[in-house]
């Protein structure tokens, strides 16, 4: 548990370029110019007393505003194994009102810094791809599960070191209306939000259903691609519905990713509990249909089974929470973990009823295009 600790925020100028002074190790999470750069370490949490830890920093803050104050930062594990987040020492925020830098200062109860796992190197090949996807397949057409996310890895050798600030800093260049994130080494750019909780006011934005950007108007008229993006859909509004009240669904409309598209809706509602945090929600609906597959219990079992080694980060939460219970956490896609000389990148698939192993494939190669060209720009 975190002591002794004062947090203590400024405001300052509106212009306020939030990656000016980035460095390596930050955490970033920023989008169309919003969002937050954070150093340093003040405390790692455990994800379940990340709460507790916050509310007993003193906070000493002239601008009260969502995001200001002590926050809690991190990317959390897909399987959420010892999971933690991170009280960071000094924090830039940017929103649309304007700036402000929080330090927080004080002794820690435990001296850690933030470790990033280590990379296994064993990597699916195409043969095992198919064998994979086969035999999912067959569990489908048996009736155990409907839908298995199924992802891989692909592993790139530099040269160099790489240079993960020129990394963030070209995703955000490319890729403005995404959420571009960095935690230590693992970087990445995402247009999935998970989860956000401003005051009372709840809001997530599902996806799934993938093809070409130039084919983004054909995913409506995809049945398999429609079927495959309600189910994801369905499960994020009833898990909120636990929560919220006046809940709405948008209609599905295609969102081009890059060189990808998807569908995707608006899910809003206004929450009925002011004491469940942007992490509670979070964390009741990872992990969504997106990145797990339905039945979620069955589909996880198969993704153990399959995939050689864990996912790590990839496809978890990632985001930030404040004192208040206000934040916002994305689903950490289209990402790298970088250690040195070697980037590990991700991608995964959808496997559903009509499923073509090369198809998959395909797709996956699609969607490490953004990274790919990312890593080997800073890699040259």
């Amino acid at each position: 548990m975190t002591h002794h600790l004062r947090a203590v925020t400024r405001p300052l100028v509106p212009d306020t370029d939030l990656l000016a002074a980035l460095t390596p190790g930050n955490f970033v999470f920023k989008r169309n110019g919003v969002g937050i750069v954070a150093s340093g370490t003040a405390d790692q949490v455990p994800i379940d007393e990340v709460e507790a830890a916050l509310d007993a920093i003193h906070v000493d803050d002239q601008v009260q505003r969502r995001g200001t104050g002590a926050i809690a930062v991190g990317a959390i594990p897909f399987d959420r194994t010892d999971a933690t987040m991170r009280i960071p020492r000094r924090i830039i925020g940017v929103d649309h009102e304007g700036a402000w830098v929080t330090e927080i200062t004080g002794i820690r109860a435990t001296a850690v810094d933030t470790i990033d796992p280590p990379v296994i190197d064993r990597v699916m090949g195409e043969d095992e791809w198919t064998a994979a996807v086969t035999t999912i397949l067959e569990h489908i057409e048996r009736g155990d599960v409907e839908k298995v996310v199924l992802s891989r890895r692909v592993v790139i050798e530099s040269a160099t070191e790489f240079d993960p600030v020129a990394m963030i800093r070209r995703l955000a260049a490319d890729r403005p209306d995404a959420w571009v994130y960095a935690d230590g080494g693992f970087v990445g750019v995402t247009p999935e939000l998970l989860i956000s909780r401003d005051a009372d006011q709840v809001r997530s934005l599902p996806m799934a259903g993938t093809l070409p950007a130039d084919r983004a108007d054909e995913l409506a008229a995809t049945p398999r691609l429609v079927r495959e993006f309600q189910v994801v859909v369905d499960t994020i509004a009833n898990a909120l519905r636990t929560r919220c009240a006046g809940l709405g669904v948008s209609a599905p409309s295609p969102v081009r990713a890059g060189n990808v598209a998807h569908l995707s809706s608006e899910v809003t509602g206004v929450l009925n509990d002011p004491t469940v945090t942007a992490l509670d929600l979070a964390m009741m609906l990872h992990p969504t249909p997106a990145v797990g597959g339905t039945p979620l219990e069955e589909a996880l079992e198969l993704i153990e089974k399959l995939e050689p080694t864990s996912r790590g980060r990839y496809a978890g939460p990632v985001g930030w929470v404040d004192g208040r219970g206000d934040g916002e956490f994305a689903v950490a896609l289209r990402c790298a973990e970088l250690d040195g000389r070697r980037a590990v990148l991700y991608a995964g698939n959808g496997i559903v009823d009509g499923s073509d192993p090369v198809d998959e494939w395909d797709e996956t190669v699609d969607k490490l295009v953004t990274m790919r060209r990312v890593v080997e720009a800073a890699a040259s």
